[in-house]
């Protein structure tokens, strides 16, 4: 049998932010930076202190942006341990009872994996909107990593204004 094309070489699924938007607003905020630059240039603006503070804040919201479009972390991995997602301490397979997709399509869709824990009964609400990785791969790494545990998959559930 093939290993799956989901699961990487070091025995780990390893899903990454993929987010387009970033790009735009990237683009967009070094765009206005660069062209405020330039015309202020041959303005006399130091002497406002407000236009300094606005040309700040926007190469700080430029610098985030290119930071946030080059960040090449993991955000969602699946190994033999548990689920880890980006900013939160290892999910172990043990407490996990329940897992399950929905996907909200109002302006804009919006992607979110719930994982129900057998501690306090706890529902935990992941964002995967922006993942290089699908549902159906996201699900099949929890389902060949979590092996010998008895977690059931709930599907997706699609929501439509």
């Amino acid at each position: 049998m093939h290993p799956s094309n989901t699961v990487s070489q070091v025995n780990e699924f390893i899903a990454k932010r993929d987010g387009w938007q970033y790009k735009v607003y990237a683009i967009f905020f070094s765009t206005v930076l660069a062209l405020m630059l330039i015309y202020f240039h041959s303005q006399s603006w130091f002497a406002s202190k407000r236009i300094v503070i606005v040309v700040v804040i926007f190469a700080l919201i430029t610098a985030y942006l290119w930071y946030s479009l080059l960040d090449k972390t993991a955000s969602l991995i699946v190994n033999h341990q548990g689920i880890w997602p980006k900013r939160r301490k290892v999910i172990p397979w043990n407490i996990v009872q329940r897992f399950y997709f929905e996907s909200w399509h109002h302006k804009v869709a919006s992607y979110f994996m719930f994982i129900e824990t057998t501690e306090h009964n706890r529902r935990i609400k992941l964002n995967v909107s922006d993942l290089d990785k699908t549902f159906h791969e996201i699900a099949e790494a929890i389902n060949q990593y979590s092996n010998g545990y008895n977690i059931e998959y709930g599907g997706i559930t699609r929501h439509t204004p």
